[in-house]
């Protein structure tokens, strides 16, 4: 049995493998970390990547007291099937990497030409070429980093709850924002998308990340949705550098 852990900018990822199953998924909060430490202990390896550095010995202590082994941390150095084209190697996301290494193996993924939108804190649309290069990609604010934003900056916008996004346009400031946030992240996407010649010959869209269910119904474009994309290529590197 194995354990992959993704620390995501707002939550924590656990999943369970059996060889190539999943059998359990799992999400906690930042402020719930110490329930990892109740999760079924039948398994005898376990790696993570890590978005937030103030949680990863907290993680690993964690471990020590509680299964008597130390995960391994993904990082940069890792080795991994992914090749990078990327100006900045040293700054590019471990999540985004891990996504990457995760299409290479998806089973529901069947084109070596692929784009992955990860709906997380940041919306990032990152493309993966000739079946494992990853040759750059866009970062913008995610939907709830939207909702805060506004939340934070204006005093008079009321609240507005994600799984209500719509497209139409907005008879109340509710309804208005949730339109504006729906139409900023699928109008980014599509223009996005436009910008690579011959897309739906191409490229294969892949959809991910915590919200990915939410904005999905709006978007045009042909798409699979892989929830545990992440959790895949930590588990795949992980085996990678025993």
């Amino acid at each position: 049995m194995f354990l992959a852990i993704d620390i995501g900018n707002s939550s924590i990822k656990c999943a369970l493998y059996d060889k190539e199953k999943l059998v359990k998924l799992d999400r906690f909060s930042h402020n719930e970390i110490e329930k990892i430490g109740s999760l079924d202990s039948d398994f005898q390896h376990c790696a993570y990547s890590s978005v937030v550095p103030s949680l990863n010995a907290k993680l690993e202590d964690l471990f020590w007291g509680n299964f008597g082994i130390r995960p391994y941390q993904i990082t940069r150095d890792s080795k991994r099937n992914l090749l990078l084209d990327y100006e900045t190697p040293q700054t590019l996301g471990i999540d985004r990497i891990c996504a990457a290494e995760g299409v290479i193996y998806s089973s529901e993924i069947n084109s070596k030409n692929i784009v992955i939108v990860d709906f997380g804190t940041a919306t990032t649309l990152n493309f993966v070429e000739n079946g494992n290069t990853f040759t750059g990609g866009y970062i913008f604010p995610g939907l709830s980093t939207m909702v805060q934003s506004l939340e934070s900056r204006t005093a008079q916008l009321p609240d507005a709850d994600l799984n209500q996004l719509q497209i139409s346009k907005g008879k109340s400031t509710t309804k208005s924002i949730l339109a504006g946030i729906t139409l900023s992240t699928v109008g980014a996407i599509s223009l996005a998308l436009e910008k690579l010649n011959n897309f739906d010959e191409k490229f294969q869209l892949v959809l991910t990340g915590g919200n990915a269910d939410k904005i999905a119904p709006f978007i045009e474009q042909n798409y699979i949705i892989v929830p545990v994309l992440t959790l895949i290529g930590i588990r795949k590197i992980y085996y990678k550098n025993l």
